[in-house]
């Protein structure tokens, strides 16, 4: 799989969850996530704070409800297991280091999201 289009299924998935609870992500915010890391110097600090925390957030929450519908899932690493569909969209991202945004807001959901204040790592089994 390109690691452009797994990232792109990640922030579809992310779009889809806002407009399920009646949210419109901001376009600007989209383009944060599209935007090689070395480039966000050209975004407000705290929009981009706001897209971390955004994302993370929606990540978690989609992994969660798709694990209580019956997802078939794989054990990453221990206090974790992930939906098999974002588990190998996440290994295409991380495996080939695809620069975008998005890349490290999946592995601050994954791990832990220290642009929150988090100091362990999320567990979700």
């Amino acid at each position: 799989m390109d690691p452009e289009a797994a990232a792109e299924w990640i922030i579809r998935r992310i779009e889809g969850y806002a407009k399920l609870r009646g949210v419109k992500i901001p376009k600007d915010i989209l383009d944060i996530f599209r935007t090689p890391v070395r480039e966000l110097g050209a975004y407000n600090r705290e929009r981009v704070i706001q897209a971390n925390n955004l994302g993370v957030a929606a990540i978690r929450e989609i992994v969660v409800r798709e694990k209580a519908r019956g997802a078939r899932t794989v054990r990453v690493r221990p206090g974790l297991t992930l939906p098999l569909e974002w588990h190998h969209h996440y290994e295409t991202i991380y495996m080939t280091d695809l620069p975008w945004f998005i890349s490290g807001v999946v592995q601050n959901a994954f791990l832990v999201n220290q642009v929150a204040g988090e100091t362990r790592k999320w567990r979700s089994l």
